[in-house]
């Protein structure tokens, strides 16, 4: 009998705690977001880009997928200060580099450590360096970026 009611108790504590880990956090109300553009293709998301204002304080995330694993659906962040006009200089120098097509890499310096942008062919990839883990994006051509930072009219 002690054994069935131990066993009963484990799994209904068991249960309470998976189903707290699904629970989200809370959302902070003085926090606003503002999304900026997504990348879909053909129904699968690939990044999106979003503006975070709380208190005078601006971040910019863009999250992409990581294709680095081929079973692994993983996203990763790209997260810097909004100082001014930080994210229509990335804009810049990503459309600038895209009229090209001869291959080049451009490092650009942000919260997490740094983002390499792969300029390949008349598209660019993101990759960021992480615990010694390298992430990828897939290629993204003119019309995502534009998708992207929200340039579409």
């Amino acid at each position: 009998m002690k054994t069935k009611l131990f066993f009963i108790l484990y799994i209904a504590f068991s249960f309470n705690s998976a189903i707290a880990q699904i629970i989200p956090d809370p959302v902070d109300s003085t926090q606003q977001t503002i999304s900026i553009g997504e990348i879909k293709i053909f129904g699968e998301h690939y990044a999106d880009c979003k503006m975070y204002v709380k208190k005078g304080d601006t971040t910019i995330t863009i999250f992409y997928r990581n294709v680095t694993y081929k079973t692994i659906l993983d996203s990763k962040t790209i997260t810097f200060k909004e100082t001014g006009k930080d994210l229509q200089k990335l804009y810049d120098i990503i459309y600038t580099n895209l009229q090209s097509t001869e291959r080049k890499e451009i490092t650009i310096p942000i919260i997490e450590g740094s983002l390499k942008l792969i300029f390949d062919k008349k598209s660019v990839q993101f990759t960021t360096y992480e615990n010694g883990i390298y992430s990828y994006s897939i290629y993204f051509k003119q019309k995502h970026i534009n998708t992207l930072f929200g340039k579409t009219n």
